[in-house]
Order: structure tokens, then C-alpha cells, then sequence
């Protein structure tokens, strides 16, 4: 299941980088989230699960502190820490 996550987010990357690549290219290692996306999808048979657990603890963090301050910044606004978008 935490697989499954990993190629959606990395596909969702994907895509922001394809519709609006000025924001896409503000995500820290936007193009490992892809790569490690792809690796997912189709070689999934040699991928080690400690990897991607530790591909979620270390990088998920930064990448969802990074997403919930891109709607602030659009509206001109600085995000609050620890503050989620909704």
C-alpha cells in the first residue's frame, strides 16, 4: 500500500511539472520522485521495502511542507508553520 502512495505522489509530480512547471521546480528533489516513481511501476519486483519506507520518512516531511505553502504563497501570504492547507 505505502508502494502504491509513493507512485502517485511521484506521478502527481510528474504531472505538475507538465501543466505548471514554475511550481513543479520548486520541489526539493522533484526529479528523484519521479525516478523512484518509475522504478515503482516498472521494476517493481527488485525494489527493497526498507527503501521506501525510508523514501517516506525522510523526504515526505519536506515535500508536504513544501505543497502546504504553495497556496499560501500564490495568495501573496506567508504560511503558517505547521499549518496545513484544507
Amino acid at each position: 500500500m505505502a508502494e502504491r502512495n509513493v507512485e502517485i505522489v511521484g506521478g502527481a509530480v510528474r504531472r505538475l511539472g507538465q501543466h505548471d512547471p514554475q511550481t513543479a521546480d520548486r520541489l526539493t528533489d522533484r526529479g528523484q520522485m519521479i525516478g523512484f516513481r518509475n522504478v515503482l511501476v516498472h521494476a517493481c519486483d527488485v525494489v527493497d521495502p526498507d527503501r521506501v519506507w525510508r523514501t517516506i520518512r525522510n523526504s515526505l516531511p519536506l515535500l508536504l511542507a513544501e505543497v502546504d505553502g504553495l497556496p499560501h504563497e500564490a495568495e501573496g501570504e506567508e504560511p503558517q508553520p505547521g499549518a496545513t492547507g484544507g
